[in-house]
């Protein structure tokens, strides 16, 4: 019986053995063994961007997202910010990514209608552009689901992208009040062809360059969000501001070169491209609707600025106006070999849906 307990405890002994031995293995890993797609090498970028340090565009959107980039990979992506064109200047930004000025940027579609004909489609006048957060979804859809296929975007990689609220119109003399206010006015504008429909000179200028334009009675006004007013200080340079939120909007993209994205491993793409989604639903979709309310506060309240929201019947003589510019801009997206008609019944419907999903 002895000889029996005796072999008995051996195999016991010789199995537990083999069991922590085998969980072992699997824990342990020699030289070269590494999982694939991780590694502990630490991955430093630069970011550029058209917004100056202080503005909420940057501070709220760019600055979190590259902490929270930061934070979200254990340290393993650093990333250095350029603010106010301190790389790259406003519309060279994209093109820089591409070559590789910098390896990350943040600038305005419309900087480069050249480059990004598509894209333009978001600033076609006559459209319900509603809000900032309508046509950040509406965007993001398009870009990041690829619902159409743009080789404008093939050079780079999106991280994230999000809309700006509709243009106004802010105005150094006399308010426009009816559509026969605004002609012959020279407004800086990203939408040339939609102001000149509506009888308006379009002019063309940086945004860092609008304030002192305005100061010095360059353009007779500009057509941009509400939030300029208080972020780039349009306020003290304006009287009025006229709500037109059917000529126009525009993306601002957050763009990276491909090479230095396909370097990365695996696992730091995954966590990244979950940072630019958490971004896009908790931060940049939401941001340019709070500061537009806070800009019209700060107008009424710091520069006694006027503001007139015109009656329904004038607000269809204007879209009578801009509407025939769709099907000219959908001739010319397809003249190129571009999608241009599916390009803008997408963004239309996406429109309607988050119109109805947010109201």
């Amino acid at each position: 019986m002895r000889s029996y307990s005796r072999l008995f405890m051996i195999l016991l002994l010789s199995l537990t053995l083999l069991l922590f031995t085998g969980c072992g293995s699997q824990e342990t890993k020699g030289p070269g063994e590494e999982d694939p797609g991780k590694s502990d090498e630490v991955f430093e970028f630069s970011l550029a961007s058209h917004h100056g340090a202080e503005h909420a565009i940057f501070k709220e959107i760019v600055q979190v997202w590259a902490e929270r980039v930061e934070e979200a990979t254990d340290g393993r992506v650093k990333i250095t910010l350029y603010p106010g064109e301190t790389l790259l200047k406003g519309g060279e930004i994209f093109e820089g990514v591409v070559k590789g000025v910098a390896d990350i940027g943040h600038d305005a579609s419309s900087y480069t209608p050249g480059r990004l004909p598509l894209l333009t489609a978001f600033q076609v006048g006559g459209l319900n552009y509603h809000s900032s957060r309508v046509v950040s979804h509406a965007a993001y859809d398009v870009i990041k689901k690829e619902l159409v296929e743009m080789d404008e975007l093939a050079d780079v990689k999106i991280l994230f992208c999000y809309g700006i609220s509709p243009g106004s119109l802010h105005i150094v003399g006399d308010p426009v009040k009816r559509l026969e206010d605004l002609k012959g006015r020279e407004i800086r504008t990203i939408s040339p062809q939609a102001l000149e429909l509506l009888g308006g000179v379009p002019v063309s200028i940086p945004m860092p360059e609008t304030y002192e334009a305005l100061e010095r009675g360059v353009v007779d006004g500009i057509l941009c969000p509400l939030e300029t007013l208080e972020g780039w200080r349009h306020a003290e340079v304006t009287k009025s501001t006229t709500l037109t939120p059917f000529i126009s909007s525009d993306i601002h993209l957050i763009s990276m070169n491909k090479a230095k994205w396909e370097q990365l491993p695996a696992d730091l793409q995954e966590i990244i491209e979950a940072v630019n989604e958490e971004v896009h639903l908790e931060v940049s979709s939401l941001l340019f609707d709070k500061i537009d309310a806070s800009a019209v506060e700060f107008a009424k309240n710091e520069a006694n600025h006027e503001f007139y929201e015109l009656s329904l019947e004038e607000q269809e003589r204007w879209i009578a106006q801009l509407e025939p510019m769709q099907e000219v801009w959908i001739k010319e997206m397809e003249a190129k070999g571009l999608p241009g008609r599916e390009m803008l019944d997408t963004v239309k419907e996406l429109f309607e849906k988050y119109i109805k999903e947010f109201s």
